[in-house]
């Protein structure tokens, strides 16, 4: 079949041949509805085909024999890290049998110079959880498919422009988004952006000894490329199955730093002197007709290098037939050690042995009343 690939993680999956390719069925029982559930993932190869992979994908579908000629519920177009033609899609429905049997079914195509390499999903009657581990094992498996004698890069070749960007900077994305408890709420989310003048860039700094290339490597749905060119930027950054999507916005100087499109980027810094000194709340509320959920997490540091992580969670869900109303609430487990600031590097240390790293910026080092821990933003807690 010409195609290399890493069989699905799960020792659940069984193997067999097929015509020009490998099936891997995974067969167990609903446990919402205590009906017979298969998963199936599908992986073959063309070999010499240089076809559009996104006109072969109606077919591997419909070879399926489920949801033959539905319309698709999600298409996605763009190329691989190699610079190749790809594409995936996704149709999703039910059989016409009583009781009915959701059905999912997704394909992948990629072109190589070698030919055609596909995949395919098939979920019959599969509860969330299953859907999940199944679409996690099939991530895994598409995500090291490849035609030929080289596997795909992570990342796409980085291209140089005539000019480049070097630092950590920080940026707010503004959306209304539709939230878990059927209410729409404006977020304000910041961002990190870390640029390095090889046209590599990486949403979250390297921490400790990592290096931008060692972080890209090991995660590359955190990365991208970009190419600067006066007042244009293009960026291409890897989606779900290595699938790159590129994008050319404008750019512009700024006077605190530059603009991206719509986004206005500041150079982030990091916190003066090797500790803090006092706490630091995140506050977190989503609410609808549903219900709502609240989220508080807190930091105590001592100038001493000692810190103590305290939180709590508590969820209202409403029942729109009845109206009655339930109520959940429960504190995390304290957590205290050491902790240490290097640059933009955040290590706590418990007292039970463990460690654990975060980024840590402030954007003004001399005004600490908000700083951003892993990305989430900690308002000082006035005493």
């Amino acid at each position: 079949m010409g195609v290399n690939f890493d069989s699905p993680p799960l020792p659940a999956w069984a193997e067999a041949a097929i015509s020009n390719g490998m099936l891997y069925q995974w067969d167990f029982t609903n446990p919402e509805n205590g009906r017979r559930a298969s998963a199936l993932i599908v992986v073959s190869g063309m070999p010499g085909n240089q076809d559009d992979p996104a006109t072969l994908l109606p077919v591997l579908m419909d070879s399926a024999g489920l949801l033959v000629g539905e319309r698709t519920t999600q298409e996605h177009k763009g190329i691989t890290t190699s610079g190749q033609p790809m594409a995936w899609a996704m149709r999703a429905g039910s059989t016409h049998t009583n009781p009915s049997s959701e059905i999912v079914v997704a394909a992948i195509a990629f072109r190589a110079p070698e030919g055609i390499a596909d995949a395919m999903l098939i979920l019959v009657n599969v509860d969330g959880a299953h859907r999940d581990t199944a679409e996690t094992d099939f991530d895994e498996v598409v995500q090291s498919l490849y035609m030929g004698a080289t596997p795909r890069p992570a990342l796409p070749a980085a291209q140089a422009g005539s000019e480049s960007l070097d630092g950590l900077y920080i940026y707010t994305v503004t959306n209304f988004v539709q939230n878990p408890m059927g209410g729409t709420q404006m977020t304000m989310v910041w961002k990190l952006r870390q640029f390095d003048p090889s046209g590599l860039y990486a949403d979250r700094p390297p921490l400790g000894n990592e290096t931008l290339a060692s972080l890209c490597a090991a995660t590359p749905g955190l990365c991208g490329t970009y190419r600067l060119n006066g007042a244009t930027i293009e960026t291409a950054s890897v989606q779900r199955f290595g699938l790159v999507e590129t994008e050319s916005v404008a750019f512009e100087q700024t006077e605190r730093g530059f603009k991206i499109g719509r986004y206005p980027y500041e150079p982030a810094r990091p916190v003066p002197g090797p500790t803090l000194n006092g706490s630091w709340r995140f506050n977190y509320y989503s609410g609808g007709p549903r219900g709502s959920v609240s989220v508080i997490r807190q930091i105590d540091f001592t100038a001493d290098g000692r810190y103590v992580k305290t939180g709590f969670t508590g969820a209202t869900t409403t029942d729109p037939v009845n109206g009655i109303s339930t109520t959940s609430s429960g504190t995390d487990p304290e957590q205290s050690g050491r902790y240490a600031i290097d640059g933009f590097t955040l290590t706590f240390t418990s007292y039970a042995g463990t460690t654990e790293q975060m980024s840590l910026v402030a954007t003004d080092p001399a005004d600490l009343s908000f700083v951003f821990i892993d990305g989430d933003s900690y308002a000082r807690v006035e005493k």
